[in-house]
């Protein structure tokens, strides 16, 4: 979907950059070094949340709607999520794991022309699996963080079913997917192999922002037809305001602080409330771009 030359420029680029990452992590005193582990957070800005910051643009291209109406609908859902994880937070940490596996699924799915509901959400729970039942102990340090006691030590207790679970569900493409999208799929499987010898958090911005923003920065400029530098103007009210959500969570959310571990839950709180509405969004946008295809 996103261009051929693009995508295998972009899949051969992480894996070079990810390889030296991992190979330097291996230099005594560097792996347990934070500042380390966060040499990948501006790719959390850019693309990261850059590319979940056009949805008002491909929301806005059927002129059926506003930018207010848009506004009113897109906040509502964060909201909604926010609130799930004020009352019951186990329960919204696992409708962000639901959404997110489906999310993540169908966008590499998208990319190799085999989407279904069914199997983008059981590939992407593969994906999210291996990184999250990968790093067990992290994991459940972090779920802890977050008032998710129970799943912390369920965790660390299934680790190896979740593991084997997970490498089944990242197998299923392979009974559908064509020989021209292969190596695409050896890509990602081979990022969250590697993302097994290094810390969670940096793994999963490995794979979340050097593999699946930068997957969904390529689709966008399909679905909207625009360049990078416009795209990059088009995301750039909504970054500054996906960046003041985060500082309203960080100072006004103290329900989700703990002293050990502050950073950690409003990370995932903050990612959690953006990614709904994205996702939604983004699935709006794949099918009007097949419809419209048609």
């Amino acid at each position: 979907m996103s261009g051929g030359q693009g995508a295998k420029d972009m899949e051969l680029t992480v894996l070079i950059l990810m390889g030296l990452y991992s190979l330097l992590s291996f230099i005594p005193g560097v792996y347990d070094q934070t500042w380390f582990q966060f040499l990948l957070a501006p790719a959390l800005l850019f693309p990261g949340i850059s590319h979940g910051a056009v949805d008002h643009h491909l929301d806005l291209k059927d002129k059926r709607k506003g930018i207010g109406l848009f506004l009113l609908q897109y906040i509502s859902i964060m909201l909604v999520v926010l609130g799930i994880w004020l009352l019951v937070p186990i329960a919204g940490l696992l409708l962000f794991v639901l959404l997110s596996a489906w999310h993540f699924g169908e966008t590499d799915l998208r990319e190799w022309g085999m989407y279904h509901p069914v199997r983008a959400t059981l590939f992407g729970w593969g994906i999210i699996g291996l990184l999250l039942f990968g790093h067990a102990q992290e994991t459940s340090s972090v779920v802890s963080m977050l008032k998710t006691e129970t799943l912390g030590g369920f965790v660390i207790a299934c680790k190896t079913i979740g593991l084997c679970l997970s490498a089944v569900c990242l197998l299923i493409p392979l009974h559908a997917i064509k020989g021209k999208h292969l190596s695409s799929y050896l890509a990602v499987v081979f990022i969250l192999l590697l993302g097994l010898l290094l810390p969670l958090l940096s793994a999963f911005l490995w794979y979340f922002c050097a593999w699946h923003s930068i997957r969904g920065w390529l689709h966008l400029r399909v679905l909207t037809n625009a360049s990078n530098w416009s795209l990059v103007k088009m995301s750039l009210p909504f970054t500054i305001g996906a960046l003041l959500v985060f500082a309203g969570l960080y100072f006004f959310y103290p329900y989700f602080l703990s002293p050990d571990g502050k950073q950690y839950a409003i990370f995932f709180i903050f990612i959690a409330s953006l990614s709904a509405p994205h996702i939604l969004s983004m699935h709006h946008a794949y099918r009007g771009h097949l419809a419209g295809a048609r």
